[in-house]
């Protein structure tokens, strides 16, 4: 963070050009070796063709984005560079998703416990067989229902933690932006997440998870249905392709769903206004600053992929060293 706070010009830029040419390396890469193959070369020759094209397409758009919108890109910058010094400022925060992971083993827990209970309800049966040892629970209608309404309840309360958690850091990071001045340091009120949610939007944060919870049904449910009808029809390659197309489809809306609830819970700790008010909102300002949202977001995946190689170039040295050590 002390890195991206006082590097993140520097940092953005390395980021920006690294994808530029990995992806026109990639193109020429791709073009060059396109009769590199024996066997079916018409057919490698036309993908590699394909595949470069995307590529030099992509270093086209980033070249034409960086061009076209470097006010865009700048204020992305400074959004990032804003959100490494609230991180150094306030690292009291760094727990708060740790205490939501206890929360959620802990509902996982609770959970389990009362699946199974659930799944107990009923009257024993046997299942015949030659042994006639096998036994089976038969369920009612309304133990199939409550059984039903349980499994949705892990979708909703597993949403609704991540809101919890994640409005809590949004209060915090407003409050401490708020408060911050050029003669003096903000102060993150973590604990006014707390008392907002408890107070004011508890209902704002159950239908936001409640709608993530029913996308996310949707998801599994289908891709349930999914295995189900591509193990039953393992050579229908039509049947194979709509449903990779509903399936994507289903995946797309799903992240665009998350990606509108959580700015409508950032519209609601700015704001006070209700959930349905405060998503409308983020959607028009998503609209309206379309280049800032998608280089935020380009800058914080790469920052999040060159850390992650950092972490694990450095779990490695360390690794290395140590047994190096151990073994001398």
């Amino acid at each position: 963070m002390y890195l991206v706070e006082y590097f993140a010009a520097v940092l953005a830029w390395i980021c920006i050009i690294v994808s530029f040419f990995c992806l026109l390396g990639l193109g020429f890469y791709f073009f060059f070796t396109r009769n590199s193959s024996n066997n079916d070369e018409s057919n490698n020759s036309s993908y590699n063709i394909v595949w470069a094209i995307i590529c030099w397409v992509g270093a086209l758009a980033i070249f034409l984005f960086v061009c076209c919108f470097c006010s865009a890109l700048r204020i992305a910058i400074g959004v990032i560079q804003a959100s490494a010094d609230f991180i150094t400022d306030t690292k009291r925060i760094l727990l708060v998703p740790i205490i939501g992971f206890v929360f959620v083993i802990i509902f996982y827990l609770l959970w389990v416990s009362v699946a199974i209970h659930i799944y107990t309800i009923g009257d024993i049966s046997s299942t015949g067989g030659s042994t006639g040892q096998g036994r089976r629970v038969e369920w009612e209608n309304s133990t199939r229902r409550v059984w039903y309404f349980h499994i949705f309840g892990l979708f909703w309360m597993n949403s609704f933690i991540d809101a919890f958690i994640g409005f809590i850091i949004i209060v915090a990071a407003a409050t401490w932006y708020f408060s911050h001045g050029t003669d003096r340091e903000g102060s993150a009120e973590t604990y006014k997440g707390f008392k907002w949610i408890f107070r004011y939007h508890l209902g704002s944060l159950a239908l936001g998870s409640l709608i993530i919870a029913i996308a996310e049904l949707i998801k599994w449910t289908f891709e349930y249905v999914r295995k189900r009808l591509e193990n039953a029809n393992p050579t229908n390659a039509a049947l194979k392709f709509f449903l990779c197309l509903v399936s994507y489809c289903i995946s797309c809306l799903n992240r665009i769903i998350k990606f509108i609830t959580k700015n409508a819970y950032i519209q609601v700790a700015l704001t006070s206004k209700h959930f349905c008010l405060s998503a409308f909102n983020a959607f028009i300002l998503i609209l309206r600053n379309a280049a800032r949202f998608t280089f935020v977001e380009w800058i914080a995946f790469m920052f999040n992929i060159l850390g992650k190689i950092l972490i694990v170039t450095l779990t490695c040295l360390i690794s290395y060293v140590i047994l190096e050590l151990w073994t001398g």
